[in-house]
Formats: C-alpha cells, sequence, structure tokens
C-alpha cells in the first residue's frame, strides 16, 4: 500500500485533499498574512547590509 503523499489542497478546490489540514493551513494564512510585508521588508533589508558590507570589505575598508 502506497502511503497519501498529497499534501492540503490550499486552492481552495474539493480535488480530494484533507479538509482538516485545509483549514489549519488557511488559518495560519489568515493570521500571519500582515506579516508577509515586514518579512520581505527585513528580508530585503538584510540583503542590502551584507552587500554594503562585502561591497566595503571589497574596496579595503576592513
Amino acid at each position: 500500500m502506497t502511503p497519501n503523499l498529497q499534501g492540503p489542497n490550499i486552492d481552495g478546490g474539493s480535488e480530494g485533499g484533507d479538509p482538516i489540514a485545509e483549514f489549519f493551513v488557511q488559518g495560519a494564512e489568515d493570521r500571519y498574512s500582515d506579516w508577509d510585508l515586514f518579512a520581505n521588508m527585513a528580508h530585503w533589508a538584510s540583503v542590502s547590509a551584507g552587500l554594503a558590507l562585502m561591497m566595503a570589505a571589497g574596496l579595503g575598508f576592513f
């Protein structure tokens, strides 16, 4: 017997996904959707800071 490897169906369709998993995935998406902008800004701020440090090191400031 092969295991069911199908993940939760988060598209909203009813193609046989696990309804309990869909419920929790939707709840997590709703709860943390406000943090997406903050996470993206924090990510790009850290990328910019890392790039600035690498450029400074490449120019001999360190």
